[in-house]
């Protein structure tokens, strides 16, 4: 006999979709739908043109009498009227507050100088201050030994002939000084102080007498003496001086005549480095 039928197998997988089928035909209209609900009301027309115009009335009766406005503004005041006769002075009212100030007067002449006042108690003493760095110990003084002659012009310098360094007041520490050039040549660096004076025999009135102290053969200070106000005139600088530089002394006058320097100890030349 034909045995029974077997357990149905698993699904097979999905097969390919197929090609779309043909528009059907359109269907009957349907049944209409109820009313819908009242929608909102739409916006305000604009105005229509306006019509014309009709014909004036008849005037109507008078109204009564209205009652009284308010009372208006003050107007404005009118002009001044003419002034009237001076009345009597018044009694004489209190003193008023005192005036600003009026600008200074010149300053009055000085006054006599009063007795000097009596002298302080010394104040007390301050702290010693740091010593300080010792400054070179070079100097010289230069003399001349014999008189020297000088022409009369202000244009023409003539070097004064200084060609010593001993005898009175007179001396080289440290320093190098050429007598046979009348020159003092700088050996060290620094800074000095440079003076000399020179001492004329004579003198005579309305004539100058002029000192020049020279670096390199150029005048860095000069001093003048006008005649008849003495016979001796001298010149002092302090100046920074390189190695090599070379000082010098000249004068030079107007007297008319030659002039003659003395060789006292007041005719000198000299020099001290200061550091």
């Amino acid at each position: 006999d034909k045995g029974d039928q077997g357990d149905t197998g698993p699904a097979g997988p999905t097969g390919l979709t197929g090609a779309t089928g043909l528009q059907g035909a359109t269907g009957a209209q349907g049944p209409q739908g109820i009313q819908g609900v009242k929608g909102d009301q739409g916006d305000k027309g604009e105005p229509g043109a306006a019509g014309p115009q009709g014909p004036a009335g008849t005037q109507g009766p008078a109204g009564a009498d209205g009652a009284q406005g308010a009372k208006g503004d003050k107007g404005d005041q009118g002009d001044a009227g003419p002034a009237g006769a001076a009345g009597p002075q018044g009694i004489k009212g209190d003193k008023g507050d005192q005036g600003d100030a009026g600008p200074a007067g010149p300053i009055g002449p000085q006054g006599a100088v009063g007795a000097t006042g009596a002298q302080g108690p010394a104040g007390v003493a301050g702290p010693q201050g740091i010593p300080g760095i010792s400054a070179p110990q070079r100097s010289f003084v230069a003399g001349v030994t014999a008189i020297q002659n000088i022409n009369s012009t202000l244009t023409t310098l003539t070097r004064v002939a200084f060609n010593t360094t001993a005898g009175t007041n007179r001396h080289i520490d440290g320093l190098t000084f050429n007598t046979a050039t009348n020159s003092f040549t700088v050996t060290t660096a620094g800074v000095y102080f440079i003076e000399a004076g020179v001492d004329y025999v004579s003198t005579n009135n309305n004539s100058q007498y002029e000192i020049y102290l020279q670096k390199n053969g150029v005048s860095f200070a000069k001093n003048k003496l006008v005649g008849g106000n003495g016979e001796f005139v001298h010149c002092g600088r302090m100046i920074k001086l390189a190695l090599g530089d070379v000082i010098t002394v000249a004068v030079a006058q107007n007297s008319g005549s030659t002039r003659q320097i003395s060789n006292s100890t007041d005719t000198y030349f000299s020099a001290a480095q200061l550091y």
